[in-house]
């Protein structure tokens, strides 16, 4: 049959008689099945294993054998030769008409590269020059499949877990094995990227532009008067002159001024609501009545030890009698949000600070009650000797400006000045210099502090804002990465600069209310056949 002949009989709506290794365009209703078919599970396993049976009971049908048991390696290989040649069909219906009538593909055809062919079976494969090789004949001439079509997806989604979760470039290869996707490299780095089980393995924290500082960081006050305060511990001391017996343990309570960065050491003995308030006593007795109390949230201390649950109760559900003394004082107590330490890291700095000496120090030692509080009252003193400003490398400069000038007007370990009631007017002048010698330091350290947060990148590059409906993996401190739960964003909290910084995520188990440094947005169109290997 020649070309026109072949053209009329199209024209005329029928279709002429074709040699056995050619396959007809998919009808409607086939197009119509296959949809149906694909829509049934995510599974690519599990539709090819339905369309064999589906086939098995075509073919019962046809030749009345009745044929039982599980399946077959020849049954699902036709299966998966005949759902092939549907998508195929599907999508490259000009092609395979070009190719049944040996014209060839059209130049614009996207298949023009790959030399494609029709095998035996009916299936458009690439063409290559591999025929006098030892490989198996799929992995010679690979069936060739659409780039934007649900079943590529599955099949490239089902060598992914199949090969425990491989990258984009062995997956590419794993799957030239057998298909040809077009456009494959970009279709098994999308694949890759929306996995779940890869996105928890390597999760990409969510981030925000760096907000302002709160009020009381930086408007002068006295020293402590707004305070923060903190846990750390325990530390195991012993009774004196005791070579062997039980060992008692010991925390330390650190308070940290959010003016002068001073810092306040107490010791407590338990993590009691009386061994708490005893411990504000002390410390309103040494420094004064705060008028500010900011602490962290119960729930960053989940999972600890028998010890820190107990501060968990103490913190996140203060009884009556905490409660009662600090309304009496006229405290006003004020939380960080759960699990979001970058709203206390002055004091999580201070406490870090001094986990340093104290590592030093004692190291494994078990020292005694006296031994321990000296050591302790060490500590807060170099803590507070420390300068708030970069040292200058100039003559003229003289000591930097401590947290100890706010409490006790000079450095920690500087001579005591003379009484300046008895001394001659040149002295006081020069005092008086001296003074406004300390104040030029304190300018020159609020300016320079200043300068350095408008310099740092977190103010230079604004962040995409979380919405509510975001799919996100919330970030568990005491369990591996892909156990993190999923949860969906129900609930958004703004700072004053409309900037999302603390969200609501419901999970499985509940809701929860977290800073957005501790979740992970999920921006990938979420794929059940990714979460599920049948």
């Amino acid at each position: 049959m020649n070309e026109s002949e072949y053209s009329c009989e199209l024209k005329n709506g029928l279709v002429p008689e074709m040699p056995m290794s050619s396959v007809c365009v998919s009808t409607n209703s086939d197009l119509s099945f296959l949809s149906d078919l694909l829509c049934m599970s995510n599974s690519y396993v599990k539709i090819l294993r339905i369309f064999s049976y589906v086939l098995r009971f075509v073919n019962m049908k046809k030749s009345n054998v009745i044929v039982s048991g599980p399946l077959c390696a020849s049954e699902l290989d036709h299966a998966e030769n005949r759902l092939i040649r549907m998508v195929q069909g599907e999508v490259f219906s000009a092609e395979i008409r070009n190719l049944q009538c040996q014209k060839g593909v059209l130049p614009n055809s996207k298949l023009k590269n790959l030399n494609p062919f029709l095998d035996s079976c009916g299936i458009l494969r690439v063409g290559g020059r591999l025929g006098n090789s030892d490989l198996p004949y799929v992995s010679k001439y690979p069936a060739i499949l659409p780039n934007k079509h649900k079943l590529t997806n599955q099949i490239i989604a089902y060598f992914h877990l199949k090969n425990l979760h491989i990258g984009a470039s062995p997956l590419l290869h794993c799957v030239r094995e057998r298909f040809w996707p077009l456009n494959g490299r970009s279709l098994c780095r999308k694949i890759v990227h929306e996995c779940i089980a890869c996105f928890k393995a390597k999760p990409v924290v969510t981030s925000q532009l760096m907000g302002n500082l709160p009020r009381d960081r930086v408007v002068p006050d006295y020293p402590f008067n707004c305070s923060g305060v903190d846990f750390c511990g325990p530390f195991m001391i012993r009774y004196r002159n005791q070579r062997k017996g039980v060992l008692h343990k010991m925390y330390i309570c650190i308070f940290v001024c959010f003016v002068s960065k001073a810092v306040h050491i107490e010791i407590v003995s338990d993590l009691t609501s009386e061994a708490f308030i005893a411990t504000l006593k002390r410390f309103f007795g040494r420094r004064g009545k705060c008028a500010k109390l900011y602490s962290d949230n119960g729930k960053t201390f989940v999972g600890a030890n028998q010890e820190i649950k107990g501060l968990l109760k103490l913190v996140k559900e203060p009884d009556e009698t905490l409660s009662g003394f600090l309304s009496a004082e006229g405290i006003e107590w004020k939380f960080i949000p759960p699990r979001a330490p970058s709203f206390g890291g002055l004091w999580e700095a201070a406490v870090k600070s001094a986990k340093y000496h104290l590592k030093r120090i004692v190291g494994r030692s078990n020292l005694t009650y006296e031994e321990f509080l000296t050591v302790c009252i060490q500590i807060e003193g170099i803590l507070n000797s420390r300068p708030l400003c970069p040292l200058s490398s100039s003559a003229d400069d003289l000591n930097a400006l401590t947290p100890t000038h706010f409490l006790i007007g000079r450095s920690m370990n500087s001579i005591i000045e003379p009484n300046l009631t008895d001394l001659s007017e040149g002295v006081l002048k020069r005092w008086q210099r001296v003074t406004r010698l300390v104040q030029l330091i304190w300018n020159k350290w609020h300016r320079s502090y200043l300068s350095e947060l408008q310099q740092r990148n977190k103010w230079q590059f604004q962040k995409k804002n979380v919405k509510v409906g975001d799919l996100v993996v919330l970030i568990e401190d005491n369990m591996p990465t892909f156990k993190w739960p999923l949860g969906r964003v129900t609930k958004l909290y703004s700072g004053n600069d409309t900037l999302i910084r603390v969200v609501k995520v419901k999970t499985q188990s509940g809701e929860y209310k977290r800073t957005i440094s501790r979740v992970c947005l999920y921006q990938f169109e979420f794929h059940s056949y990714l979460l599920t290997f049948y």
